[in-house]
């Protein structure tokens, strides 16, 4: 692909800034250290010659970078992705809306919110979106003099999945590895599979439908999955949707300022979306297992 090989060299030359502002950043330290001791003018004429255009230096570096990696997403990420997933379609600035992500009850509300990389497209006639989803607490500490400071603490850094249930299930069932979920008006189900209740806590509105989608095959398939992607897992199934947020601590689409930009990165983004295909075929989406609506 051309325009990749455009964007390498644009890497490089934001490479060549970065390091070079790092490296005169480090040698001004130094010699700050140094020229310190003897209490001469010197140590404050290496700040000026060399760790001030040392940080200015790197933030040209990164500020290129991060101009590089928004030209990436626009012009190479959709063709990257029509390859992977044919009839996708991506969006490199939006995401699932927030309101129906908290609708399935798998995350607690977020003080700071971030979506990004909205991709949608249909697999093995099982219509699906995603996207990068990033959650913040905000945080107030108060020090000895009365004082105060905010800090906002990621608390979910992954990616977020919606999928056609394509089954008649009308009821409302969720899956968590995580013990931050205590859904409202549901009850904790405890199902036969010993290894699957270690794993996962389950909730349904009764234990009814817990036991009407949870059957052995679906277990052993959400085991697998859990196995295969590290990170915490939540499941919720609502109505004819199923949605999963994965907590990988990843930002999907990426690029790494030290890693090249050729070719070998269709396999990095071929891996991740393969998670897509996985599910599908792990729980049957493509299958109307379900014949009676519950």
């Amino acid at each position: 692909m051309e325009e990749l090989v455009k964007l390498e060299q644009k890497r490089k030359k934001s490479m060549i800034f970065f390091t070079s502002g790092i490296s005169g950043l480090i040698l001004g330290i130094l010699s700050f250290a140094l020229l310190a001791v003897s209490e001469s003018g010197a140590a404050l004429i290496s700040v000026f010659l060399l760790i001030i255009p040392g940080i200015v230096i790197m933030t040209i570096g990164t500020t290129k970078f991060k101009s590089l990696e928004k030209e990436f997403k626009s012009s190479c990420m959709g063709k990257i992705l029509e390859e992977i997933i044919p009839g996708s379609t991506y969006f490199p600035k939006l995401g699932i809306p927030l309101h129906e992500i908290y609708s399935y009850g798998l995350l607690k509300h977020g003080d700071r919110e971030y979506i990004e990389d909205l991709i949608q497209g249909e697999v093995q006639g099982v219509k699906f979106r995603t996207c990068d989803l990033r959650l913040e607490e905000r945080r107030v500490h108060r020090n000895s003099n009365g004082g105060t400071t905010v800090t906002y603490v990621p608390y979910f850094t992954g990616r977020f999945f919606e999928f056609d249930f394509n089954k008649t299930f009308k009821g409302n069932l969720i899956l968590s590895e995580s013990s931050m979920i205590r859904p409202f008006g549901m009850q904790k189900v405890a199902l036969e599979s010993e290894e699957f209740n270690k794993k996962f806590k389950t909730f349904a509105k009764d234990e009814y439908s817990a036991f009407y989608v949870l059957t052995p095959h679906v277990m052993t398939s959400l085991l697998d999955l859990e196995r295969s992607n590290p990170g915490a897992i939540s499941i919720s199934i609502n109505s004819n949707k199923m949605a999963i947020a994965l907590n990988n601590n990843r930002d999907t689409f990426s690029l790494k300022m030290n890693q090249k930009i050729n070719d070998h990165i269709f396999v990095s983004f071929k891996k991740d979306m393969a998670v897509i295909n996985q599910i599908v075929e792990e729980m049957n989406l493509n299958n109307k297992i379900f014949k009676e609506e519950y």
